[in-house]
Parts: C-alpha cells; structure tokens; sequence
C-alpha cells in the first residue's frame, strides 16, 4: 500500500488531471498523457491522427491560436485509438474538431509495441477514479516505476497555475519549423522508395506487407461520425498525402480496401457539421513538384 500511494502522489504523469501535477508531454508517453490533457483542459478544440499530422500542425497558425486547439496526436495512431479519443473528447464537449487520416492505421494487424504498448484504454473510457486505480494497479504496485520516480528524478512536479492558454503549444511536435522536408507528405521517402520492402509480408513498423482492413475499426469511426454531427460538434476531416510511389503501392495492393475506407466516410460529407477532404491522390503536393 505504500509502493501504490507513493507511486499514485510522485508518478510524474498519472492521475495529473486530479493532483494538479504538471504533464510533460513526451513523444512515447502521449498515450498516457492524452487522456489526461482532456480531462484536465477539457478542450474547445482539439486535432487528432498520427506523427504526421503532429508534424504538419504549427502552433503559429491563427485559428489554432484562437482557439486553443490541442494537438493530441499519437505517434503511429491507428483508428482504434482514434476512436478512443474522439469518444474521450465527446464526453468532454469538444466543439471543433480536426481529424487527420492515414492509410496505415486501418491495418487490422497495425501495431509499433513501443508506443501501442504505452496505451491503456481504460484511462480513456473510465472517468471514476476508483476503476481508473483498478485499471492501473500494476503500475501502481510497481516497484521499478517508484525507483524511476526517486533516483532518476522523475518526480511530479506540482502546477497549480497551468492553463489552457499557456499550455496548448506544448502540445505541438517539439521538430515543427525546423524540419526542412514536408513531413505532412511523407517523412519516410527511402521507404516510398523501397516498396518492395515496404509491401513485404513480414515488413515491421509502418509496413503494409500484412494489411487487412479493421472494418469494426472503419464502422465505429463512421457511427462517431454520425455522433460529431449530431452533437453540431464541427469536423474536419482530411486524408493525409502520401508520396506518389507510395500511393500506386496502396492502389496495387490494397486498392479494394483503400476505396472502401473513402467512399464510406466520404458519404459522411453529406452531413451538415462533417467537412471531409482528399489529399491522397495525385496531385502536385504528392508527386512533389509543389512543396510550398
């Protein structure tokens, strides 16, 4: 019982939204974080998708000055994690919201262990704080993780006086303005390249060697979808571009699962609320003779 209270008051990230503690956010930690920025903040506007989308995001934008919008990108996102943070967002009366899609992350058999392996769903599904300790009792009981706090110095720092406005850049990726590639096209052109690599059956990582479509994964997100909407909750939703070498990959290997994830969310562009936006095709951003 010491071990669990000592570890629930000086863990540096956990229960942050209840203890007041100051959430750093780090690039394999923001599973963790994320649930907690939206319960603490709960914001009015927030941007969810992959590392690309956390790239390809200024804070230096005007709208997302204005707003405060929170970038609540997870590295290697796939839709099941999405979906479990536009739920979160939802019950936390988001208003505006700005999805960034890739085609990866609809891969069924889509998982990076070090960072899906940070992901506890539960600190998204369960707001009481008795079955948010039950859901994360290893952790609490941990011993290494309370070595971690006292000798490594990773003791919570306490912030009483952090706001949203103060804190809604920290959000961004740490690299935005200072990387001299389009990272929002494609950051990992060598692999684009190297699509015989790329489309092994036993590629790693972002490999889409073993793609198989996460329809249950596609079919909540478009029924949360239907629920931004109904909610007036207003979306923008954009698929994100990739490198032309990379997309006449996606087309030669999974085009019939390509196509089915857009025209069923395209569908949802009918919809008074939902803005749906395709930037995966060809086009001049993705054949890369108009990078500006």
């Amino acid at each position: 019982s010491t071990v669990g209270s000592l570890n629930f008051i000086f863990d540096e990230t956990y229960f942050a939204d209840l203890l007041s503690k100051k959430i750093t956010i780090e690039t394999d930690n923001r599973r963790i974080t994320s649930p907690l920025i939206i319960k603490k903040f709960k914001p009015k506007c927030a941007i969810i998708g992959t590392s690309r989308i956390g790239r390809g995001m200024s804070s230096d934008n005007e709208f997302i000055k204005t707003h405060k919008c929170l970038n609540l990108y997870l590295n290697a996102a796939n839709i099941d994690e999405i979906n479990l943070i536009i739920k979160l967002l939802i019950r936390n009366k988001v208003e505006k919201v700005f999805i960034g899609l890739d085609f990866f992350s609809f891969n069924k058999n889509y998982e990076i262990l070090k960072y899906q392996g940070n992901l506890n769903k539960y600190d998204y599904l369960v707001d009481n704080i008795f079955f948010r300790l039950i859901t994360n009792f290893e952790r609490l009981i941990f011993l290494r993780n309370l070595k971690k706090i006292f000798l490594d110095g990773r003791a919570a720092k306490i912030e009483y006086f952090e706001n949203i406005n103060n804190f809604y850049e920290k959000t961004f990726d740490v690299t935005n303005d200072k990387r001299i590639d389009v990272s929002l096209v494609d950051d990992r052109f060598i692999k684009s390249k190297a699509l015989r690599s790329y489309f092994d059956k036993n590629a790693e990582g972002h490999g889409l060697g073993n793609f198989e479509l996460n329809k249950k994964g596609l079919e909540n997100f478009i029924k949360l979808l239907d629920n931004l909407n109904d909610l007036k909750v207003e979306t923008k939703l954009f698929f994100s571009p990739v490198h032309v070498y990379l997309f006449e990959g996606i087309l030669k290997y999974h085009k019939n699962s390509y196509i089915e994830i857009i025209e069923k969310i395209a569908t949802k562009s009918n919809l008074k609320n939902i803005y749906v936006y395709d930037f995966s095709g060809f086009n001049d951003i993705t054949n890369g003779t108009n990078l500006s």
